[in-house]
């Protein structure tokens, strides 16, 4: 496995303002906060079921420069090619990456430049809160899909704790999980009936038990 952090860069042709406030975006979309560990500051992400996420950036004149891993156990970076077990962590952050760099092309492709006095003088583009809103809706995919799974999980969980069978503790812990991730999304009523499930799964095991 690949350790290390996989570097990208990106160059542009619009205001570096407007570049710093979409990456900005995306990092909150995605749920990164800033964090500073062994004396190196960084964006982390938590996720239990993607695990840890690092990303940092920085623009120096009309280029963007990210540098982007995942953590594994011991704090160990892994570059997103790694493979092997980080192989599911990898693509999914890899394919957030996209929909960030698909974006920039769209800003890129919209907002002209014009040069004056060899300054360069940008022309209004799109309202970046347009490519703010797309990053936030992909994120509610993501977690809507996790919440869809999870109300399967739970419907299956109740009908076999009717016979008597237990799923597993770590199963109920994912039935729980998947239901967070969609309390804040459309699926909130999906969500939240797979919190009643699982309760009433478990408290049937537990009365079974007794």
């Amino acid at each position: 496995m690949n350790k290390g952090k996989t570097y990208y860069t990106f160059q542009f042709n619009v205001d570096p303002n407007l570049v710093n406030q979409m990456v900005m975006n995306w990092l909150l979309a995605n749920q990164f906060q800033l964090t500073n560990k062994n004396g190196e500051s960084f964006y982390l992400s938590k996720d239990m079921w993607y695990g840890k996420r690092g990303f940092q950036y920085s623009i120096v004149g009309n280029v963007l420069h990210i540098y982007a891993w995942t953590i594994g156990i011991g704090n160990t970076y892994f570059m997103l090619d790694a493979g092997g077990v980080n192989n599911m962590a990898s693509v999914s952050y890899k394919n957030l990456l996209s929909l960030l760099f698909s974006k920039m092309n769209e800003l890129n492709a919209s907002v002209g430049v014009q040069t004056v006095n060899n300054n360069n003088m940008y022309t209004q583009g799109p309202h970046i809160s347009q490519f703010t809103q797309e990053f936030q809706d992909k994120a509610n995919q993501q977690k809507e899909r996790m919440c869809t799974i999870g109300f399967v999980l739970s419907i299956i969980g109740f009908l076999i704790s009717l016979v008597g069978v237990a799923y597993g503790v770590i199963v109920y812990v994912l039935d729980f999980y998947f239901a967070a991730q969609g309390l804040k999304t459309r699926k909130r009523s999906m969500a939240i009936a797979t919190i009643c499930l699982s309760i009433l799964s478990i408290a049937i095991i537990i009365l079974q038990l007794i």
